[in-house]
């Protein structure tokens, strides 16, 4: 034990220097433009009342706010309230727009820590031989630096902030609680700490956007569909069941507690998210015509720098559960289909390359990757193969991504400066840049031109052509 310690104090030494030098050159960029870090920056910042959490522009001198259309009401409070804490701190009015993007991007490159130093710990406490564990390090440090990792902590966004951190949360409660079990499992009262340990994971997935409830939901319909196959199509035994069963069970009472606390905090919003999600429908039909196949590639390939991970991910836990198919695991299998299908619904859309996206099925798959490195049994060659090869490739992919030219070009907003116009019409700007200049009209133009247009309307003001 003694040993494992001295380990794990010397992994989280290397993961604390490599996670750190690596980020630290672009905790002094700008934002990308995206809508979500600026949005996300002035609720941290100004702490606007729901359900206006967003900022449409500025008219005469006066903001105007939003709802947030689309998105349920926790994020956005959750973000004020972080605002109202950092604020209790530090003097944040007195900060420059650059010292406060430098702040929030180490503020969740913490938040993202504490999970790599969790896996770090999980590693160190596997009944494993050195072998496995240093692979199992190795994984930790090289998931870390990936590039989808890097870009999720140079951004201020609801999906690689929360939505990574209570996705990667539920994932490892599941495995923990429920996926190791290899003696007589007793599930007891449903509500005891155990159990009520996955409720609240999974209640805070639900607090959190629609889609997330709603694929954490169809995973739980699809492991009870698996459940009844058994002995067909693969070997479950009674504690493995009893076991699966629960996790089932804990997680459809998070998701109805989570969902109900959402719609105390703001029902409309709530039901908005549901109408966007359902509106976006239409642009999952990404083989329904060639024209469709052929905007899915491109798309793609702008995208695979920060999904080769998740590819890698899903290949090994798949290889792993297909081998294990004598001695399935539910609660394992409810995960990886949780994971499998936050990157799918979006995977298979063409919505746009962002890889904000892909954050929660990062932290997922992540958990259960490494997990299944450092199992008790059912160990192969390939674990640590596997473990080193993630440092390897990721490691020098995130190396790229952090040192090349990309990111520097793309993250330019946010520390703008902007002087006031005194044109009768508004024109439209990063609202990155101007929303703490009260003397600056403008429009974000993230509304687009024709969006802006309709609001504007409304106070006798035009877009700047």
């Amino acid at each position: 034990m003694m040993r494992q310690r001295r380990e794990f104090i010397l992994a989280f030494a290397l993961l604390l220097i490599v996670f750190f030098a690596i980020r630290l050159p672009i905790f002094s960029l700008g934002w990308d433009g995206t809508d979500g870090s600026g949005h996300d920056t002035d609720i941290f910042v100004h702490g606007p009342p729901g359900p206006n959490y967003l900022l449409f522009g500025r008219v005469d001198g006066q903001s105007i706010y939003m709802p947030a259309t689309g998105h349920p009401a926790p994020p956005y409070a959750f973000i004020g309230w972080l605002g109202q804490m950092a604020g209790a701190i530090v003097n944040i009015q007195a900060m420059s727009n650059g010292a406060i993007i430098t702040m929030i991007k180490a503020m969740v490159s913490g938040f993202h820590l504490l999970l790599w130093v969790a896996l770090l710990a999980l590693v160190s406490r596997a009944p494993v031989g050195l072998v496995a564990r240093i692979a199992g390090y190795a994984a930790v440090v090289g998931l870390a630096i990936s590039p989808i990792a890097i870009q999720s902590t140079n951004e201020f966004q609801i999906d690689t902030f929360q939505g990574f951190l209570t996705a990667a949360a539920y994932a490892m409660a599941v495995l923990l609680v429920y996926a190791g079990q290899s003696k007589a499992y007793q599930p007891g009262n449903l509500l005891n700490v155990q159990n009520l340990v996955v409720v609240i994971a999974a209640a805070l997935v639900a607090l959190g956007k629609n889609e997330w409830a709603l694929v954490l939901a169809i995973a739980c319909i699809c492991t009870l569909v698996a459940l009844s196959l058994s002995p067909i199509l693969w070997r479950v035994d009674a504690n493995a069941r009893t076991a699966g069963l629960t996790a089932v069970a804990a997680t459809v009472i998070g998701l109805v507690a989570g969902s109900g606390l959402s719609i105390l905090v703001d029902r409309e919003l709530w039901m908005s998210g549901w109408g966007l999600l359902f509106g976006l429908i239409p642009k999952f039909h990404a083989f329904g015509s060639s024209q469709d196949s052929d905007a899915l590639w491109r798309v793609t390939s702008l995208r695979l720098p920060f999904i080769l991970c998740h590819l890698l991910l899903m290949a090994y836990i798949m290889l792993k559960i297909l081998v294990a198919l004598k001695r399935g695991s539910p609660a394992l299998l409810l995960v990886f289909l949780f994971g499998f299908g936050l990157f799918a619904a979006f995977f298979l859309s063409t919505w746009g390359p962002y890889p904000r996206y892909f954050g929660p099925a990062f932290g997922v798959l992540a958990v259960t990757a490494v997990w299944l490195l450092v199992r008790e049994n059912q160990r192969s060659l390939l674990d640590p193969v596997f473990g080193f090869a993630l440092l390897g490739v990721l490691g020098w992919q995130g190396i790229e991504l952090a040192t090349g030219d990309n990111i520097r070009q793309h993250n330019q907003h946010g520390i703008s400066e902007f002087r006031a116009s005194s044109a009768d019409c508004v024109p439209l700007i990063p609202l990155e840049g101007v929303y703490r200049s009260p003397n600056i009209d403008f429009a974000h133009f993230g509304w687009g031109y024709e969006g802006a247009s309709a609001i504007l309307s409304r106070y006798g003001r035009t877009v700047c052509k």
